[in-house]
């Protein structure tokens, strides 16, 4: 299993979106219909946060199980508030 990131390129869409939803411009954007509470920014932000920690656990420590239970207890605690604050707090506090 490798996780998969999807972003897109937008560099027409308007200013507002690109600002919540996007880096760079406009060239990486993610949007989450099903949970409107976080902007696409946040959503990259985890999604590479996620990545660090499969690449450390599988490649680096080999403690895969690290990454399964990071994935469960942020994605519990900080569900509509995926952020650095939280993802920092839960994951190192119980993995």
């Amino acid at each position: 299993m490798t996780p998969r990131l999807v972003f897109w390129e937008c560099l027409n869409c308007e200013e507002e979106f690109i600002k919540k939803n996007c880096f760079a411009g406009g060239k990486y954007c993610a949007t989450d219909s099903g949970n409107s509470r976080l902007s696409g920014q946040e959503i990259i932000l985890e999604d590479l946060r996620q990545m660090c920690i499969y690449k450390q656990a599988y490649y680096q420590d080999d403690d895969r199980q690290m990454f399964w239970d990071y994935m469960k207890i942020v994605h519990q605690e900080c569900d509509s508030k995926l952020n650095e604050e939280c993802s920092m707090f839960f994951g190192h506090k119980k993995v």
